[in-house]
């Protein structure tokens, strides 16, 4: 199988520094260290491009289907997403929800469907009520479908959601497909094994340690700045340095909710290091960000990866997919050396 142009460029995207706010610069785009060499399925039925030192591959394929439904591809693909945390999938033939339904069965997602809610439908937009979600996908209703048709160019500015910075979805691995969708920001990806690999000694003595008190998150459309207050009663205890599922490698956990606390630690102190944490994971070396464009996935390791959500121009028709295969795998404390 051939590597097309299309996918040499993509390993030219390097992943730039993001603020704690969210913000993005697009300046200075290179690639993050040697190019590796693309890797041809012994199948035949797709090729992978490793980016940014191997955090990320791009992979080429004429039918993601055919690829999703072979038992020896699905399985060689799920070890190397194991491997790069991040697959962006650029396919020749149209994805349909039969084909990602299939890759997420490859990936673990249970086949009875009541793990997760049945497509939710979209959140609401600047205040707009909610579509009703849709139930006439049969078996495939759980690939939610946030997509929608063009709306009025808000007249007033809203604030960003969380969701919108860095974060994790709490599962095994997560799904995001766009049909056809005008983006209007890059999806950036940081490597929590490397976050934590790379922390300064001093922040690094203090995650092995400690445990945070995650204060709660609300909805997904809750603005970062209007997060829940901290409430002792209902934070979640949880340790700072976790071992990852499958590599069983060290990986920073941290809270997202600005109001959470570091067990021990003068409330004032611990918030200062939960945010000191997020800019050294929002400036790290080791990250992926890229554009995705019509008729193409993402999956990734939802546990291993944080993300950011895109954002998409509201004026056009889109049609984007997204979900989480969940885990039933208890968080464990990480064993440091």
């Amino acid at each position: 199988m051939k590597v097309s142009r299309r996918t040499v460029l993509a390993s030219m995207a390097a992943a730039p520094a993001m603020g704690l706010a969210g913000c993005q610069s697009t300046s200075g785009l290179a690639t993050s260290g040697q190019v590796a060499a693309p890797y041809v399925s012994r199948s035949g039925l797709y090729a992978l491009k490793p980016v940014n030192d191997g955090f990320a591959a791009v992979l080429e394929t004429k039918d993601f289907g055919v690829l999703a439904n072979d038992p020896f591809a699905s399985a060689e693909l799920k070890s190397k997403l194991d491997k790069h945390l991040i697959l962006h999938v650029r396919p020749e033939a149209p994805l349909t929800r039969p084909a990602i339904g299939a890759a997420a069965y490859a990936l673990g997602y249970p086949r009875d469907g009541k793990v997760m809610p049945r497509n939710p439908g979209a959140a609401p937009v600047n205040g707009a009520v909610p579509r009703p979600p849709r139930n006439d996908y049969g078996e495939f209703s759980f690939i939610a479908d946030f997509g929608g048709p063009a709306e009025p160019v808000p007249t007033v500015s809203r604030k960003p959601r969380y969701i919108e910075t860095l974060h994790t979805d709490g599962g095994a691995y997560s799904i995001n497909t766009t049909i056809d969708v005008p983006p209007a920001s890059p999806h950036t990806f940081a490597n929590m094994q490397e976050a934590y690999r790379t922390l300064p000694r001093h922040l690094k003595q203090i995650v092995e340690r400690s445990h945070a008190l995650h204060a709660g998150l609300a909805t997904t459309s809750t603005p970062y700045d209007e997060l829940p207050a901290f409430d002792a009663a209902k934070a979640l205890r949880r340790p700072m340095v976790l071992e990852h599922y499958n590599t069983k490698a060290p990986q920073l956990y941290l809270p997202k909710n600005p109001h959470s606390l570091i067990e021990g630690m003068p409330e004032d102190e611990g918030r200062a290091v939960i945010a000191e944490l997020w800019a050294h994971v929002n400036t790290q070396h080791n990250r992926y960000m890229a554009w995705s464009g019509t008729n193409e996935a993402m999956i990734w390791d939802a546990f291993g990866t944080t993300h950011t959500n895109p954002s998409y121009r509201r004026d056009k028709a889109r049609t984007t997919w997204f979900f989480v295969i969940p885990t039933t795998r208890e968080l464990t404390q990480a064993k440091i050396a």
